[in-house]
């Protein structure tokens, strides 16, 4: 017996007991294209011939059901901070399910309504800041009720950036160094200036004798500092900025300058001339030698500190002996001031 039967994806296989329909190697079965097939059997024992029609229908396969769909509309974080839910999924002849764990992270809302007015402000709990939060916008439903009736709309606010000022670690600032020329670093302060907006920083400083890198904050002199001159302060104190172009905040810079020995002394005059007695007794004073030095108590060691100008020092000149002509001189120092 012969049999023959093919579709483009579905043939009959000829058996010695018993046929069977089988799908092609590349079967495309569609129900919504071709919700059914016929199959024409041709028998044959080389002598006669003998067809039936076989139908095959295509079940359409259904989409999964969820039939537990969590229907709780509010996920509270005090009250429960993590759900477990249970899908079920069936297609109609088997079912499976599958179980989620959803944990609810804690967000303040940045908004409260007024109930009477409609009034929409910050809450007096959670601050704004959009550098911190994790989204710039936030949708409330919004429903106004008369008591019988009542209507709802989607209300979004969108936070906007809003551009923050440097600011230093600290309020005051400390340096200290030695009267020197024009030009001469101090250092720089560890300031640790934060933006929390990413800008860079420009530093700025208002005093007439010290100068600031825009960029690293390094203090140097501005003029020949010269604490030998008494009108001269041994401290400066300024006005510190930092700006980010837009916004400033300040603080404030101390400097201490100290003195140091850096004048050599001098006579009063270039030569020195005394005439004395061969009669004169020993110990007369016959002269004084004075010499000044221009620095000011050099006080960068701190056990030195002060304002007191260096003093003058004075050597009187004594007859010390006279014997046969010759005349000596004994100088003794003193100090006056």
């Amino acid at each position: 017996m012969l049999v023959r039967s093919k579709h483009d994806n579905l043939y009959i296989k000829p058996r010695i007991k018993k046929h069977g329909v089988y799908l092609t190697a590349m079967p495309n079965l569609d129900f919504d294209t071709t919700p059914m097939y016929s199959l024409v059997v041709e028998c044959t024992d080389g002598v006669s011939t003998t067809q039936e029609t076989y139908t095959v229908n295509i079940d359409k396969i259904k989409s999964p059901t969820i039939s537990n769909l969590y229907t709780m509309p509010n996920l509270d974080f005090d009250t429960t901070p993590m759900y477990s839910l249970v899908v079920e999924c069936t297609d109609g002849v088997s079912t499976t399910q599958e179980t989620y764990t959803v944990n609810i992270d804690k967000i303040k809302s940045p908004t409260i309504s007024n109930l009477y007015t409609g009034l929409v402000s910050s809450s007096t709990t959670a601050s704004i800041d959009y550098d911190t939060l994790p989204f710039s916008s936030c949708t409330a439903d919004i429903t106004v009720l008369d008591g019988s009736s009542s209507d709802t709309k989607t209300l979004t606010i969108n936070i906007a950036n809003v551009f923050e000022a440097p600011s230093f670690a600290k309020s005051i600032y400390s340096l200290s160094g030695t009267e020197s020329e024009a030009g001469t670093s101090f250092g720089t302060p560890k300031y640790d200036v934060t933006d929390q907006d990413g800008d860079s920083v420009t530093f700025g400083l208002d005093c007439p004798t010290l100068n600031i890198n825009t960029s690293t904050g390094e203090v140097t002199l501005s003029v020949n500092y010269d604490r030998d001159d008494v009108s001269v302060a041994s401290s400066v104190t300024c006005d510190l900025t930092v700006t980010d172009g837009t916004m400033t905040s300040t603080a404030t810079l101390q400097v201490i300058i100290y003195a140091i020995n850096d004048n050599t002394p001098q006579f009063s005059q270039n030569s020195y001339e005394f005439h004395v007695s061969p009669y004169g007794t020993v110990g007369t004073i016959v002269g004084t030698i004075t010499a000044s030095d221009a620095d000011i108590d050099y006080d960068y060691a701190p056990r030195h500190r002060g304002q007191r100008r260096r003093p003058i020092h004075k050597a009187t000149v004594h007859q010390w002996s006279a014997w046969k002509n010759k005349h000596e001189m004994n100088v003794g120092p003193q100090w006056s001031t």
